[in-house]
C-alpha cells in the first residue's frame, strides 16, 4: 500500500495559513536555536528534574513538595533527554499559534494570519520552548483548554458529556504543571452555572460536577500527599518564602517574638546597601514603583541567614516561614493589600522579561525586533486593561455578562490578581500562560468595533 497525494491537494496544503504559520514557526526557531543556549537550565528547573527522577525510580524518600508532578511528567515522556524536550515544547508553541489563528479567523481572516505569526515568532515565548520550565507548557494548556471550550460550546452546557470529561482531565493536568492555575476549575465553573436551565437541568448539573470535581479533588490529594510526605497541607513549600518577600515593605512590624529575624533584615538592608526612598520624578517614581529586585534579594538573604542560624532548612525552613509571616499579613492587611498592588503592577509590564533580556547579546534580536515585539507587547496590555469595563458594560447592557469575552478577560485578571496575592518579584514572567488569551481578547474587541458591532462576544 502507498501513500501518494495529488498536486490539487499539495497545492491547496501550501497554500493554508496553517501549513504557512508552521513553516514560519519552524524556521525562526531553527535560527534562534544558534542563538540562544539550547536547552536552557534554570535554577528552577533543578526541582522538576529531581521529581521526575523520583517518580521514575519510585522511591519517594527524598520528596520534600516543592513541585507539583505536571512539568516532571513531560520530562519523562521526553526520556529524560532534554533536546527532544525542547522539540516537544516547540511543537507546543507552534500548537498554541495555530489555535490562535482558528479562534480569530471567524472574526478577520486575514488578520488572524497576522496575529497568529506575530505570536509564533516571540523571541520571548521561544526562549521559554528552549528551556526547562513551566511556563510554555502552561501557556499551551491554558489555551487548549479555552480553545476546547469556544470550539465545543462548553460554557452554555451544550457540548456532549464525553467533552466535559475530556475538558475535567485537561484543567487536571493543567493544575498539575502549574497549581496556580486552579483559579481555571472556579473561573469556568462560575461561568457554566449561569447558563444552567430547567430543561435540561440533570444533564446540565452532571457536566458541572464533571468538570468540578476531579481537579479540585486532584488538588486536595496533591495537598494531603505534601501533608503524609512532608507534614503541610499544602501544593508547594515554596509559599513560605513567597510570603516573606511579600511583607518586605513592613518587615519592621514584625512582633518582639520576632526580633532576631528583625535584626538581621537590618543587618543584610545596609550590607546590601539598599535604601529605597520615595521617587522625586516621575521617571524615579516608574522606577520605583515597578519592583526592584533587591527587594526580593534582601529578603532571602534575610531568611537565608535566618534559617542558618536557626537550624532550619528545606521545607521546614519554609513552614517555619509560613508560620511567620501568614500572622504578620493578618496583622498588617493594609500593608498586605498595597503589596498586592505593588505586586499586580509588573504583570502588564513587558520591560524586564528574565527569559530574554540579558542572556543572548545579539544586537539585531535584541535591540531591533525584540524592543519591537515588547512595544506591541506592552500595548496590547494597556489597551486590553481599556478594553475590558467597556467590554463589560456592553455585554451588561446586552444580558450576555457570561460569554466567551469576558471569560477570556477573566482568566486574565485571576491569574493576574493571584500571582500579586502571593509573589512579589519578577512578575511578569507570570503574564506568559495567559497572554495569548489577552491578545485573542484585544484583536477579536476591536476588529468588532471597527465592523459596528458590540465589543463584547
Amino acid at each position: 500500500m502507498t501513500f501518494s497525494i495529488s498536486a490539487a491537494k499539495l497545492n491547496t496544503l501550501v497554500k493554508s495559513p496553517y501549513f504557512l504559520i508552521v513553516v514560519f514557526g519552524a524556521i525562526w526557531r531553527i535560527v534562534l536555536s544558534f542563538v540562544f543556549d539550547v536547552p536552557a537550565i534554570h535554577s528552577d528547573s533543578r526541582h522538576y528534574i529531581e521529581l521526575a527522577q523520583i517518580i521514575k525510580s519510585g522511591d519517594f524518600s527524598s520528596y520534600e513538595g516543592w513541585r507539583t508532578p505536571g512539568y516532571s511528567f513531560l520530562l519523562l515522556l521526553s526520556g529524560m533527554n532534554y533536546t527532544v524536550l525542547v522539540v516537544i515544547q516547540a511543537v507546543l508553541g507552534v500548537l498554541s499559534s495555530l489555535m490562535v489563528y482558528d479562534l480569530i479567523k471567524g472574526y478577520h481572516r486575514r488578520l488572524a494570519l497576522f496575529v497568529a505569526l506575530f505570536v509564533v515568532s516571540l523571541i520571548n515565548n521561544i526562549s521559554f520552548e528552549f528551556g526547562l520550565l513551566t511556563e510554555l507548557l502552561t501557556q499551551f494548556m491554558v489555551m487548549l483548554v479555552v480553545w476546547f471550550v469556544i470550539k465545543q460550546n462548553l460554557i452554555r452546557l451544550q457540548g456532549p458529556l464525553w467533552c466535559y470529561l475530556v475538558f475535567s482531565l485537561m484543567l487536571t493536568y493543567l493544575l498539575l504543571v502549574r497549581p496556580m492555575y486552579v483559579l481555571m476549575t472556579p473561573v469556568v465553573f462560575v461561568f457554566m452555572l449561569f447558563h444552567l436551565k430547567r430543561e435540561s437541568l440533570k444533564s446540565s448539573v452532571l457536566k458541572l460536577l464533571i468538570v468540578l470535581l476531579l481537579p479540585m479533588g486532584t488538588y486536595h490529594l496533591w495537598n494531603m500527599h505534601n501533608y503524609k510526605a512532608i507534614g503541610w497541607y499544602t501544593v508547594t513549600p515554596f509559599y513560605g518564602i513567597n510570603l516573606a518577600q511579600h511583607s518586605n515593605a513592613y518587615f519592621d512590624k514584625l512582633p518582639d517574638s520576632e526580633s532576631e529575624l528583625k535584626e538581621i533584615y537590618l543587618e543584610k538592608k545596609k550590607e546590601l546597601g539598599y535604601n529605597k526612598e520615595r521617587p522625586a520624578s516621575l521617571k524615579a517614581y516608574y522606577n520605583y514603583f515597578f519592583i526592584d529586585t533587591c527587594e526580593t534579594k534582601l529578603v532571602w538573604a534575610t531568611c537565608g541567614e535566618w534559617g542558618k542560624r536557626k537550624g532550619l532548612e528545606g521545607y521546614e525552613y519554609t513552614h517555619a516561614l509560613y508560620t511567620i509571616f501568614t500572622q504578620l499579613i493578618a496583622d498588617n492587611p493594609k500593608d498586605y493589600l498595597k503589596g498586592v498592588l505593588t505586586a499586580w503592577v509588573p504583570f502588564w509590564n513587558y520591560s524586564n522579561y528574565i527569559m530574554v533580556d540579558g542572556q543572548f547579546q545579539n544586537p539585531f534580536l535584541t535591540k531591533i525586533i525584540w524592543r519591537l515585539q515588547k512595544l506591541i507587547l506592552l500595548c496590547l496590555n494597556m489597551v486590553f486593561l481599556l478594553l475590558v469595563p467597556l467590554s463589560f458594560f456592553s455585554s451588561f447592557k446586552e444580558k450576555r455578562v457570561f460569554g466567551i469575552s469576558n471569560y477570556l478577560a477573566a482568566i486574565v485578571l485571576a491569574s493576574s490578581l493571584s500571582q500579586a496575592m502571593v509573589t512579589y518579584g519578577d512578575n511578569n514572567r507570570f503574564a506568559v500562560p495567559t497572554f495569548l488569551l489577552l491578545i485573542i481578547f484585544v484583536v477579536v474587541s476591536l476588529t468588532r468595533f471597527k465592523q459596528g458591532k458590540s465589543l463584547s462576544f
